[in-house]
């Protein structure tokens, strides 16, 4: 799924890296404060025009990607609204393009089912997502079976293939993450 089609309005942020956000339960942010100096927000900055602080640029981040030397994992993220369907219901969710560094980056993995990989990018594989915990329990009931169901998102047949831990939330920008599906630059 391409990112423009699961998050059509980009009302969130986009970045590379992150840092530790607020809020988070007590064993997450205790386990995110001992990484804090391994775990880094980029940003861009355009001196010329004055910018201190901006999103990171798609060709930015796949240059970066390609030279890093430096960074055991380069993730990049971008973040907004999206619709999925289950069953008869549709519900607007808070949806995250990752790319698949970005769970390795958290050394996080799913309690159910497993991460984005790199493979779920090869052509003509079928799109897929991860569901939050919230999302788990709210509208699938916390099945146990949920893994390998086909929900729609932003229109198009997606499968689930992963539960995140409860309190599991980037980016998050000050609202539940609720999906997170495949962003490659």
């Amino acid at each position: 799924i391409g990112l423009d089609e699961v998050i059509p309005e980009l009302d969130g942020e986009r970045g590379i890296g992150v840092s530790a956000p607020a809020g988070l339960p007590p064993e997450i942010a205790t386990r995110l404060e001992s990484e804090v100096k391994r775990i880094v927000l980029l940003e861009g900055v355009n001196a010329a025009a004055g910018i201190t602080q901006s999103n990171m640029s798609i060709p930015d981040f796949a240059d970066w990607q390609q030279q890093n030397q430096a960074f055991e994992h380069l993730a990049g993220f971008s973040s907004g609204g999206s619709v999925i369907t289950a069953g008869d219901e549709t519900e607007r969710v808070r949806a995250a393009g990752v790319t698949t560094d970005f769970f390795p980056l958290f050394r996080t993995a799913a309690i159910r089912g497993r991460t984005l990989q790199a493979e779920d990018a090869e052509k003509g594989r079928d799109p897929v997502v991860v569901l939050s915990y919230g999302l788990w329990q709210r509208r699938f009931g916390a099945a146990e079976n949920v893994i390998g169901s086909k929900v729609t998102l932003a229109g198009k047949s997606t499968t689930i293939v992963g539960v995140m831990p409860a309190g599991f939330d980037f980016p998050a920008g000050g609202h539940q993450t609720d999906v997170w599906v495949l962003f490659e630059p």
